[in-house]
């Protein structure tokens, strides 16, 4: 289970922060530089929140899984 928590948390990092930047930039172009990056980070932490939860909720306390497997 241990590994299943760490494996979410880095693919819910990456994808959150690596959409995030370009999905910004390209919807803030016309912005100032400061402003399209302080909106990227924002947008990546949200995106890393839901996708952290969803994966743990989901993937790794799994209840149903568990109960079959409790190690």
């Amino acid at each position: 289970m241990i590994v299943a928590f760490i494996l979410n948390i880095a693919i819910s990092y990456f994808i959150a922060y690596g959409l995030a930047k370009p999905l910004i930039n390209h919807f803030l172009h016309s912005e100032p530089q400061n402003i399209r990056e302080n909106v990227a980070l924002l947008a990546g932490m949200c995106l890393f929140t839901g996708l952290n939860y969803l994966g743990q909720r989901f993937v790794v306390f799994n209840r149903s899984e568990n109960e079959k497997n409790p190690t």
